[in-house]
């Protein structure tokens, strides 16, 4: 085990409350993909789909930008 010889409760208190922001951090679970989080939803996730196989299937359709 280390040992850290800190001289002052101020200092003491900073590093507790560092390692304890460290420990939450590898605690809480990896934030979820854009892409997986976008399909989680049911009805979002069937909308992907059909969109990504209209693009398979050459259904779009090409627009350019309006100027202002």
């Amino acid at each position: 085990m280390l040992r850290l010889a800190v001289p002052s409760q101020k200092e003491k208190r900073a590093i507790r409350n560092f390692l304890r922001t460290i420990k939450t951090q590898k605690e809480s679970p990896a934030q979820m993909d854009t892409t997986d989080y976008l399909m989680s939803d049911p009805r979002n996730r069937e909308l992907l789909l059909k969109a990504i196989d209209d693009v398979k299937n050459g259904k779009f359709i090409f627009r350019d930008l309006i100027e202002p």
